[in-house]
């Protein structure tokens, strides 16, 4: 059994979660939304317990943003 936490807080379609992998933050209403954390960016939607889930940019986009490694 593993232990786990997750806090998050929405202000308005914004959400920041924060958990013991890091901080990640969204925006969107309802079943849509797009998160942003720090493996990559991804688009979600879903209805009726069915959800779809497509990868926008991988981790590799924070280095190039911020040209870590240089």
């Amino acid at each position: 059994m593993s232990i786990s936490f997750r806090k998050s807080k929405k202000i308005g379609p914004f959400r920041i979660s924060l958990s013991k992998r890091g901080i990640s933050t969204s925006i969107g209403e309802g079943s849509v939304r797009v998160t942003a954390n720090r493996n990559g960016i991804y688009a979600s939607a879903g209805a009726d317990g069915v959800r779809d889930r497509e990868k926008l940019a991988d981790k590799a986009f924070w280095r190039r943003l911020f040209h870590f490694g240089k």
